[in-house]
């Protein structure tokens, strides 16, 4: 397992290109964002979202969300009014996800087997860089289902550390606790921080 530390709010090229291609290439990871530490891997790769809820031992029937770099990346994948279009770009950086209808055919059912999706912009530059640079990627808590969401690197359990291929250690991550959830389309707090 690679440990590689970061500063997410910088730009920097050459770890965006690095990060891209192992996203590209199938790799799970974990990353920091804007509540909590996340861990993930490229929607495109159904045989790694399996391996990710095994890790954190969630069930199958518990959906997980999706990043995007940006709106546009996020419109191509989801149906949005354009309220909640508002909604998005007015809050999309004060911790939120968003639930919204997603496009057929565009999002693997196991992420979410309903008509609608969990989504998040996370507002750091070096992870929406490496979104943009590769595709959308899973976001889902670094912890066992039911523990504790990690703030920090060293408040995630060994046995996930274990089992991903990288780490992106981004300091403390500033909320520090999970998402607040939210369904746009009937504006119904789901979870609240």
């Amino acid at each position: 397992m690679k440990i590689l530390k970061i500063d997410p709010s910088s730009q920097q090229r050459d770890i965006i290109l690095k990060i891209s291609k192992e996203i590209l290439e199938g790799k799970i990871f974990i990353y920091p964002t804007d509540t909590v530490y996340g861990i993930g891997c490229g929607i495109s790769f159904e045989e790694k979202i399996k391996e990710i809820y095994e890790i954190k031992k969630r069930s199958f029937d518990k959906p997980v969300s999706i990043a995007f770099s940006d709106l546009e990346m996020l419109k191509s994948y989801t149906i949005l009014s354009e309220e909640e279009e508002e909604f998005i770009k007015k809050n999309y950086d004060k911790g939120y996800t968003f639930v919204v209808r997603k496009k057929r055919g565009k999002i693997p059912e196991i992420v979410s087997k309903g008509s609608k999706v969990g989504v998040r912009i996370i507002p750091l530059k070096l992870i929406q860089g490496i979104i943009r640079e590769s595709m959308p990627i899973i976001t889902t808590s670094a912890n066992l289902s039911g523990k504790k969401a990690p703030a920090k690197i060293s408040e995630i359990e060994k046995e996930i550390l274990r089992r991903v291929d990288f780490i992106l250690d981004g300091g403390k991550c500033k909320l520090g606790k999970p998402s607040r959830v939210i369904d746009l389309e009937t504006m119904e707090i789901l979870r609240d921080f």
